[in-house]
């Protein structure tokens, strides 16, 4: 199903990198796997940075790094070979027992920047997942001096370049099909 569905890009998240590689498809491509599928760890912890040296060694389009729940400062990270980090603190009714530090998030962000890698800022710790997702925008903007407004979102949400291309919205009520994905994609090679 995956390899059939190159419209969309496929996000594989696991906490058992060293395990991939005996799970791919016999058509990987091992210089960079399917150009549609993205590969990616949980890293919330220094203890975690071993699942980022696992992922690492998989050949795919792009690796990512789930650092979510944040739980420490993990900002010596090395991204290098890594394409997106995502961020966030933990939810649920686990969120007072294990908080993020919003500095965490800020000195992750400041790692991510440095290196060149998109970087998404999810949420804050909370049970209310929504709530606060403009806090690290903020932080960052106060601490540039620019002005911070809290009434303004200033969400950091950075994507990675998409090998897929955005597909426009069919009509109200229309659905594509298989004729016109084919089409579409012949139009706009991938």
């Amino acid at each position: 199903m995956i390899r059939r569905c190159r419209n969309l890009v496929w996000l594989i998240l696991t906490k058992r990198p060293q395990r991939i590689l005996e799970h791919l498809p016999e058509d990987w491509d091992e210089g960079r796997g399917y150009p549609h599928v993205w590969l990616g760890t949980t890293c919330g912890t220094k203890k975690s940075f071993r699942r980022v040296e696992e992922l690492r060694k998989i050949p795919c389009a792009l690796r990512f790094l789930s650092c979510e729940p944040l739980l420490e400062d993990i900002s010596e990270i090395d991204l290098q070979g890594i394409g997106w980090v995502l961020c966030g603190g933990m939810s649920g009714p686990l969120y007072k027992d294990r908080s993020m530090d919003l500095r965490w998030a800020a000195a992750l962000y400041q790692t991510a920047h440095s290196a060149g890698v998109p970087f998404l800022f999810k949420q804050v710790s909370h049970n209310l997942t929504e709530r606060a997702i403009n806090a690290l925008g903020l932080l960052l903007a106060q601490r540039s001096g620019r002005p911070a407004d809290p009434e303004r979102v200033d969400c950091i949400r950075q994507y990675p370049k998409l090998a897929v291309p955005f597909t426009p919205p069919a009509p109200k009520g229309v659905r594509w099909t298989g004729e016109d994905w084919t089409k579409y994609l012949r139009t706009h090679a991938i």
